[in-house]
């Protein structure tokens, strides 16, 4: 038998979850279904029956810049980075409501110095600001993938094994 290289195991699982099954993947690359089936389950590969869980995992991949590779340091620096770029996200986005909170304390001033005509105005300003970047942020954490929500129902639907994968935080194939 064969010692397969990171990109046939690659490829490998490519095919598996297209629906290729274990044994024609065993012949055409020389090694045991065996083989292919624990590191199948050891990763948690699809079987080809959702393929929209596989593009979900390899889009996330692409946009993060994260590709399999032999080398654990290129990875662990393309980690880094899309957790950079993340944390920069969220940075910015504590700093916007910042200045929502700046003209909520200019609109408590107003109203200790008993101008209410100012304090009106701010009041209107803080809400608008508040509503915009709610709106904004919002946008931006589905974008960057910031707030993953799980519907409760597709949890009932879940194997042991699966819930497993998901609280250690692997992707769920």
């Amino acid at each position: 038998m064969a010692k397969l290289t990171l990109e046939q195991w690659q490829e490998i699982r490519a095919k598996r979850e297209a629906g290729a099954k274990f044994q024609e993947l065993a012949r055409e690359y020389n090694v045991t279904h065996q083989a292919i089936q624990k590191r199948a389950k050891a990763e948690n590969w699809g079987d080809g029956s959702d393929v929209e869980d596989v593009i979900r995992r390899k889009v996330a991949e692409k946009v993060a810049r994260i590709r399999r590779t032999e080398n654990p340091e290129k990875k662990a620096e393309a980690i880094d980075a899309e957790a950079e770029r993340k944390a920069a996200v969220i940075s910015r986005h504590r700093e916007e409501w910042g200045k929502v909170t700046d003209v909520i304390e200019a609109t408590v001033q107003s109203l200790e110095k008993k101008d209410n005509r100012t304090a009106s105005g701010l009041v209107k300003l803080a809400k608008t600001m508040a509503e915009a970047t709610k709106i904004q942020q919002e946008g931006e954490r589905k974008a960057w993938g910031l707030d993953i929500v799980i519907d409760p129902a597709s949890l009932r639907k879940m194997t042991d094994a699966q819930l497993e994968a998901l609280a250690s935080g692997k992707t769920i194939l």
